[in-house]
């Protein structure tokens, strides 16, 4: 199953169900990086492990 590198809205808000089934990225990472990645932005960043957020949601 292909995974999305654009963050999981839910994972993010503590509130996504699917666990390893999502197809979203779970950082946790991410969660404690209110930082939107500027590689992810330019649609460069494909690192999973990346620190920044993927998301322009807030």
């Amino acid at each position: 199953m292909h995974k999305s590198n654009e963050d999981c809205f839910y994972f993010l808000t503590s509130l996504c169900a699917k666990g390893s089934s999502c197809t979203y990225r779970h950082s946790p990472l991410a969660l404690t990086c209110n930082v939107i990645c500027p590689a992810w932005l330019r649609g460069s960043c494909l690192d999973p492990a990346c620190p920044f957020r993927h998301t322009t949601a807030q």
